[in-house]
């Protein structure tokens, strides 16, 4: 499956947090700008990782990654 391919499989939401990660913005700057809970963030967080293929290790790896993608792919 490709990049596009597995960004073409977020929600919305999902699309839109990741977008929210590729700005650099921490959970609760995210929680703050949706107007969600956290447990909602990270929930949409867990569902991005688990669509790209990506796993949260220690140091936020998996965030990196998420964003990268992101940001090559031109969303």
């Amino acid at each position: 499956m490709t990049i596009a391919t597995k960004l073409d499989c977020l929600t919305e939401r999902e699309n839109e947090v990741l977008g929210l990660i590729s700005d650099g913005l921490s959970n609760q700057q995210i929680k703050e700008t949706l107007f969600i809970e956290m447990r909602t963030v990270e929930h949409h967080i867990n569902n991005v990782y688990s669509k790209l293929g990506l796993r949260d290790g220690e140091g936020g790896h998996a965030r990196v990654l998420a964003a990268r993608i992101h940001w090559e792919a031109g969303w």
